[in-house]
């Protein structure tokens, strides 16, 4: 679950303040939702950095290879990522047990109302903002 409280008006016209709190959600913790999420509704390839199965940050690649995570468009979002070019069932079983949010022994997953709210964000929110599709 996102753990975050969406404004009410959506994601259009943020705040400057709620700008850097949502950017705080999606870059420390729920990254791995905005990547899936972003590979789920354009099919660019998810990469990551993995410590012993714990997910550091996750993003996609865009295909002019850039990458793309909350804070937008770069040259390399990660010094070194481990994993590359994957799909979401690769990612997810390339970090069973790896996040803080998720009970040991249970895999990493992506429910249909953290897809609608996160694919609200990307919508409203990193499309406008970074225009990259």
């Amino acid at each position: 679950m996102i753990y975050y409280n969406k404004p009410q008006n959506g994601y259009k016209n943020l705040t400057d303040q709620q700008a850097r709190e949502l950017e705080e959600v999606f870059s420390c913790g729920h990254c791995w939702v905005l990547a899936l999420t972003l590979h789920r509704m354009f099919g660019y390839p998810i990469s990551a950095a993995i410590d012993d199965m714990i997910v550091e940050h996750a993003w996609v690649t865009l295909p002019n290879g850039k990458d793309l995570d909350i804070l937008g468009v770069s040259e390399c979002c990660w010094s070194k990522p481990t994993h590359t070019n994957m799909t979401e069932e690769q990612f997810i079983d390339n970090s069973e047990n790896g996040s803080s949010f998720v009970p040991e022994g249970t895999k990493l997953g992506l429910c249909d109302e953290e897809f609608e709210h996160c694919k609200q964000v990307v919508e409203e929110y990193l499309l406008p903002t970074y225009n990259f599709a």
